[in-house]
Formats: structure tokens, C-alpha cells, sequence
């Protein structure tokens, strides 16, 4: 795609969310010139990249240095910015030419199985989440992983580090 040379859109866009929908966006927004500033929840920019994702399959350098070159477009990421529905997005609107709501799933599949409900059993992005926020009670003990994904085996090898007792 052509990006415009240096000239600036007369339009402002928020963006709310900074997974890889919301930096994608971001990024090819300004690109074409628009003014874009990306809201976050989260301390640090980067959504489950940065706390879904394990630093082994996603170093963290590589990680800030993508967001700092989105950045160096002109983008600008506020963080610790959380959303109140419906308020804040009335109030954006009025603010902004547009929004683009980026805030992905943050969701783990129920697997519909008796027992899945019990205390004690938690999704594979729960715990990840909770662990890459520094939010883990320490060792987990013997655990059990149901799945064969991506996140399963992040989690996997996560539990491991932390001195879990884990089958796949």
C-alpha cells in the first residue's frame, strides 16, 4: 500500500486495545496520516503478546521494539487505561473521528465437561495472564493440562518452571 508522503489526516482515531489487532491498526493508521492514540488496561502495551505469549517464544526486547517503532510513527499508547462501558465510549466518540475497538477475547473455550467448574481448575490464559501480571500463588504442585495448542504447552512449560508436577 501507498502511505501518504509527510502529510497529517485532519482526523484523530482511538484505539482501544493494544494486542496485535489494535497495534496493527494503529500502525497502518498512521501510516496514511491519521492522528492515533491507543488506550491500554494493562501497565505495559502489547495485550496476550505480551501476557499470553511466554518470553521464550516472545522475547520481550523484541516485543518493546515493535511497539517502540509503532510508536515512532506517531502513535501514541496510553496505558493503565481501563474502558467503562458504555460512558467512556460515548464520551471517545464525541472526542475522536472514530474508534476502533481492539480488545480481543481474553477468553479461554470451556471444553463442556462435567467438573470443569470445580475450585481449582483454571484456563490456560487465566493462569497465564494472572502469572505474566506477577499474580501466581508459587509452585502449583501436580497439575493437569488438557489441550494441545499453543497455550496448553505455554502453560505447560510455565507450570514446569515454577516447579509443577505436569501431564499433557
Amino acid at each position: 500500500y501507498n502511505a501518504p508522503s509527510s502529510r497529517k489526516a485532519s482526523k484523530e482515531v482511538a484505539v482501544i486495545g493494544s494486542g496485535p489487532a489494535g497495534l496493527a491498526a494503529a500502525a497502518d493508521l498512521a501510516r496514511f496520516g491519521y492522528e492515533v492514540i491507543v488506550f491500554e488496561k494493562e501497565a505495559q502495551p502489547g495485550g496476550l503478546l505480551r501476557y499470553g505469549i511466554g518470553a521464550y517464544r516472545l522475547p520481550r526486547e523484541i516485543l518493546n521494539e515493535e511497539i517502540e517503532s509503532i510508536a515512532r510513527l506517531g502513535v501514541q499508547v496510553e496505558t493503565s487505561f481501563q474502558i467503562a462501558l458504555p460512558g467512556d465510549l460515548q464520551r471517545l466518540s464525541k472526542k475522536y473521528a472514530a474508534l476502533i475497538l481492539a480488545t480481543g477475547t481474553w477468553q479461554d473455550r470451556k471444553l463442556g465437561v462435567p467438573g470443569e467448574d470445580l475450585e481449582g481448575v483454571e484456563g490456560c490464559l487465566q493462569f497465564l495472564t494472572c502469572f505474566y501480571r506477577g499474580k501466581t500463588n508459587g509452585p502449583p504442585g501436580k497439575v493437569a493440562v488438557i489441550g494441545d495448542g499453543n497455550a496448553a504447552f505455554d502453560l505447560s512449560r510455565t507450570l514446569l518452571r515454577l516447579g509443577g508436577q505436569v501431564t499433557l
